[in-house]
């Protein structure tokens, strides 16, 4: 399974329930955005919010990508599971868009 193939499912399967941002692409991100996750999600409620990183084969957390994790986490347990942060691999896909879904 490919990043676009997980785009397209998680598009697929929450169109309706989220605004989905996608900022994973083949072009360098802006120094200030180094780390950002792949995905955002925002419930079109507004209630909950969804920070998702894409980890494929090989694919391993890079130290800015560690420390916008660690201050996502530290949001979730603040907002009490308003904002969160899922890590999304090819193996956990439908477990992960079964738990944002609620389903």
């Amino acid at each position: 399974m490919t990043k676009s193939e997980i785009t397209n499912a998680l598009h697929k399967a929450l169109d309706k329930h989220y605004k989905i941002y996608t900022f994973n692409s083949n072009k360098p991100m802006p120094v200030g955005l180094k780390g950002l996750p792949d995905h955002l999600l925002i419930s079109y409620k507004g209630v909950k919010q969804y920070w998702l990183e894409v980890k494929i084969g090989k694919d391993t957390e890079k130290p800015d990508q560690k420390i916008f994790r660690e201050m996502i986490e530290r949001l979730e347990v603040k907002s009490k599971g308003a904002i969160n942060y899922r890590l999304v691999t090819e193996n956990n896909l439908d477990e992960v868009i079964q738990g944002i879904y609620g389903k």
